[in-house]
């Protein structure tokens, strides 16, 4: 009796199969077997070795698959157990044309496909437990009605330019609830519905343009439990009351009015990119607004929306124009207190220092993940545009509890995503994926390294003010030469020559691929010339091409420094009393010096012998009551003695 292993290796061993085909079950094997082959006897990846057999295979007209016999049984044997998976190329190996091996893998769940040749996605038909699809610029695919045959598929993921795509029999599948889109738009007004459609992502595939874009919501199929909407290129916002349970959209058009959106009764977070819009009132109007934003040119009169009942979130991005009443509106806008925090704050216990190992399994020895809850009023019933405005909210108190204690100012300091531009850029790029309630801060200098101690205190009182339990991670960064590391984080070292010359470097490695390819095709030419001629080429005739290697770039260009007088370097000795060779006072060892800046890191015993100390890299959870820290080379220890506190291992 034949199993599936046997039949696979029967189709791949056939002479009869084709290039095309002998290559797709070679990419098979490259992507089944490292991941999913876990015997004594595997062998290790080189991926230098793959890399130089990617360039190889790519610039070779006459390349013809090899495959390891070994690896190509014990794939057979695998393929039961394959549930996801990707191929990828993008310029960096040669096209991928065929999918047949696919109806031998029936269990795969998630595929992605990015960059491939495929004329057709017939294959897919063979895949009845597909759940996820995405497909990145396989412009050449026209129809893809095969989708309608995986039943299963709740999440789609498209980016094409075919100017006609066909998406026949997408408004049967019962479980589609998320498609990310960008396509041309007009091709997509023919699906009548989606039933069960609750994320929506669609973008011309043309780019932001008058030219490419719907002309209102009317255009889109009916979708009754639409929840979060993006969408590029709109003309006007009329119809967006077809959607009774949108709570969330992000719009980017050419309309000039906000007027329709006064009738989206369930609409909580609004934003909008448009350099065309000149009246914003109508956001006053809407029954459930809680947070705005816009991304203008223009300015706008602010002054309506403090009217609003509701409104606790404005953002403006873009408009370079003074908008004095739009400071007026922060000031006047309700607190978000009674959103997100309790009555009254919660008293703190003494605190304590957990020590815990980084691959437990028991959650009540691992510190909380404060997880939102997929469902439900605690978790906001899955909306993440209004966890991300719990999160906001969180990163302001703990910026006010920092700077209630005298620590914002700190040097080294980091509250990440608590500064505007970092705002701004989550606004209107893409949209948010919250999944727990947390906070990230850094500390990367001595100075607010050693006022640790004060940190977690002042994280403490703010985690207490917060409805639900919270935590943040501290990050403490402290290398030898910490000074010098944060200014190089801060603002980077790289010298306008060294920048000339990285663009430099990119440009003569885009020209010789570009001969490459040139080389490539020419040996494809001949080879179809000799192959209608009936004249095989010789063995090594035609093969990979290979540059000769590249030449060295000129040194970096430095202005010339002009020699500094002598007489100048003489009077600056005789007037420096510590630079005289004859005495003065000798430096101080590190640590020794009261203004040595390494001297407040004190030695601490780590209690692995074996560990060399190269600084301080510590990754903190703290929480209202403890601070968890991993027990990994020596950091309990050292986190002991910065906080003063005992350690504990939980129980």
């Amino acid at each position: 009796m034949s199993t599936s292993a046997d039949d696979f290796l029967t189709w791949a061993t056939d002479p009869s199969r084709t290039l095309e085909e002998r290559f797709g079950i070679l990419r098979l094997v490259e992507a089944v077997y490292p991941r999913y082959y876990t015997g004594p006897d595997k062998q290790m990846t080189n991926y230098e070795a793959q890399r130089l057999e990617r360039e190889d295979r790519r610039y070779n007209a006459a390349y013809e698959p090899v495959i390891d016999a070994d690896k190509l049984r014990i794939t057979a044997d695998l393929l039961p157990k394959v549930t996801e998976l990707a191929f990828h190329n993008f310029n960096s190996d040669r096209c991928l044309r065929d999918l047949s091996f696919l109806r031998f893998v029936p269990g795969v769940t998630r595929l992605t496909l990015e960059g491939l040749e495929l004329e057709s996605l017939d294959i897919l038909r063979h895949l009845p437990h597909l759940t996820y699809f995405r497909m990145i610029h396989a412009d050449r695919v026209e129809d893809y009605t095969a989708l309608a045959s995986c039943r299963k598929l709740q999440h789609i993921s498209l980016y094409t330019q075919h100017p006609w795509p066909d998406f026949t029999g997408l408004e049967t599948l019962p479980l589609l609830d998320t498609l990310e889109a960008h396509i041309s738009l007009r091709a997509f007004i023919e699906i009548p519905a989606l039933p069960a459609m609750r994320w929506l992502h669609l973008e011309d595939h043309g780019g932001y343009s008058m030219s490419g874009c719907l002309r209102d919501f009317h255009q889109l199929p009916d979708m009754p439990l639409l929840e979060r909407l993006y969408i590029r290129s709109l003309y006007r916002l009329d119809g967006i009351e077809r959607f009774p349970r949108l709570r969330a959209a992000s719009i980017m058009g050419f309309f000039r009015t906000l007027a329709p959106v006064a009738r989206a009764a369930t609409l909580t977070h609004l934003r909008i990119a448009n350099d065309e819009l000149q009246d914003i009132a109508a956001v006053a109007a809407m029954p459930a607004i809680h947070h705005f934003a816009l991304r203008s040119i223009r300015p706008q009169d602010w002054t309506p929306l403090m009217d609003s009942g509701t409104l606790r979130e404005v953002f403006t991005d873009g408009c370079a124009t003074p908008q004095p009443d739009f400071d007026t509106l922060q000031i006047v806008l309700p607190s978000r207190s009674d959103l997100f925090s309790p009555p009254s704050p919660r008293p703190l216990p003494p605190l304590r220092l957990l020590s815990y190992y980084p691959q437990e399994k028991d959650p009540a020895r691992c510190p909380p993940r404060d997880l939102y809850p997929a469902t439900g009023p605690a978790g906001w019933d899955g909306c993440h545009f209004m966890r991300q405005s719990e999160s906001w909210w969180l990163a302001d108190l703990l910026e006010e509890a920092f700077r209630a204690a005298g620590l914002r100012d700190l040097p080294g300091l980091r509250l990440n995503g608590f500064s505007t531009l970092d705002r701004s850029a989550a606004l209107f790029h893409g949209v948010p994926s919250v999944s727990s309630r947390h906070s990230t801060i850094r500390l990367l200098r001595p100075e607010a390294i050693s006022r640790l101690r004060d940190a977690v205190a002042a994280i403490r009182t703010a985690l207490s003010q917060t409805l639900h339990s919270s935590h943040v991670t501290l990050i403490l960064d402290a290398e030898p030469d910490a000074d010098d590391w944060d200014d190089d984080w801060r603002d980077g070292d790289d010298t306008p020559q060294e920048r000339a010359m990285e663009h430099i470097r990119g440009e003569q490695e885009r020209e010789r691929e570009q001969q490459r390819l040139q080389l490539f095709l020419a040996d494809q030419h001949r080879l179809a010339l000799l192959k209608e001629e009936g004249a095989p080429p010789t063995p090594g005739d035609i093969g990979p091409r290979r540059l000769p290697p590249a030449k060295p770039l000129p040194p970096i260009f430095q202005p010339p420094t002009l020699p500094e007088d002598p007489a100048k370097d003489n009077e600056k000795d005789e007037n420096d009393f510590f630079s005289s060779d004859d005495g003065g006072i000798a430096e101080a060892e590190p640590g020794q010096d009261e203004g040595d800046e390494e001297k407040w890191l004190a030695p601490v015993e780590i209690s692995d012998p074996n560990v060399h100390w190269n600084g301080l890299n510590l990754r903190l959870t703290v929480t209202e009551s403890a601070v968890w820290c991993h027990n990994h080379k020596g950091d309990p220890e050292a986190a002991s003695y910065l906080l003063d506190l005992p350690i504990e291992f939980p129980s």
